[in-house]
């Protein structure tokens, strides 16, 4: 008896280990020519502290997506949102502002030609 409760409590934390670890999608958007795609993907925190957020691109006809770069973004309460993002485009290049709580913002530009070109800069959120 005691190893069919250690089986199903071992099988019980190692299923919470999957869903909380596994990567959800904040947002997928598309270049203005459509012919790039970059994914923003994001571990929520076990119980409290910044989420995990990764940065991946993709060209139209390709199946792989790849890896840019990540970051971790300070959200106090609930997932993250369409609010905690900002994306713009020019040409190849996309801005992409992330939008926590509690971190100043962070602006990622990437030029998706030159993989190798991705910038990072911190701004301070404007006060109100």
């Amino acid at each position: 008896m005691k190893k069919i409760i250690s089986i199903i409590v071992a099988l019980l934390i190692f299923i919470s280990f999957l869903l909380f670890n596994s990567e959800k999608t904040l947002a997928t958007v598309s270049s203005p020519d459509s012919s790039f795609k970059i994914m923003l993907k994001y571990k929520e925190p076990l119980l409290k502290g910044p989420f995990k957020v990764s940065i991946y691109y993709k060209r139209k006809n390709s199946i792989l997506k790849n890896y840019l770069v990540e970051t971790m973004m300070f959200h106090d309460g609930s997932s993250l949102s369409k609010n905690n993002y900002s994306l713009k485009w020019k040409g190849n290049t996309a801005e992409l502002t992330l939008i926590g709580d509690t971190k100043p913002y962070e602006i990622i530009l990437i030029n998706i030609e030159e993989r190798d070109k991705v910038k990072r800069k911190v701004e301070l959120p404007e006060r109100k």
